[in-house]
Formats: C-alpha cells, sequence, structure tokens
C-alpha cells in the first residue's frame, strides 16, 4: 500500500509542471468607452464594461455578442438615473 502512495507522489510531481503551467495568459485590452459607463474592455471572447447604452448593444452584437450577464440588482435596473431604457426589452429585439 506505501508503494502506491509513493508512486501517487512521484507521479504528482512528474506532470505538477504540465499541471501547473498555461500556455498563456490573457490580460483585458482597454477599449474606447463611449456608450458605456466607465470601462469597456475585452479578454480574448469576453467584453466587460459598464452599463451599455442602448445603442451600445447592436455594435456588440455586430462584434458577435450573443449572452449578456447583468450583475445589477432589480432596484437598480428600476432606476432610470443609472439605466435611463428598458435593458430587458431592448435585447429582446
Amino acid at each position: 500500500m506505501k508503494y502506491l502512495k509513493y508512486l501517487f507522489i512521484v507521479s504528482l510531481l512528474l506532470n505538477a509542471e504540465t499541471v501547473f503551467s498555461q500556455d498563456s495568459v490573457s490580460f483585458p485590452i482597454k477599449l474606447d468607452a463611449t456608450g458605456f459607463q466607465e470601462v469597456f474592455a475585452k479578454v480574448g471572447d469576453l467584453y466587460i464594461s459598464g452599463q451599455p447604452s442602448a445603442e451600445s448593444f447592436s455594435m456588440l452584437k455586430s462584434e458577435g455578442a450573443t449572452t449578456v450577464v447583468n450583475l445589477r440588482t432589480p432596484s437598480e435596473m428600476d432606476n432610470r438615473e443609472n439605466v435611463p431604457f428598458d435593458e430587458k426589452a431592448v435585447l429582446t429585439v
């Protein structure tokens, strides 16, 4: 039984570089934030932004975006100072 335990440990050590290495690391690329609140960046196929304007959603769609993840609470989305349009209605057209 000890033999298997040591074999497992040696196997982990031999494969540690493969397990813990990364071929490449993608860093965010800052994009022109016009139409977005404060920030607009891209990491690989992922866009990260502040609140987009209604027009910005069309631009994102033309760039190939298919999914929007909204982290705002319902009360934030209902505040027309922060989001001056019905985001769900814009996205379901």
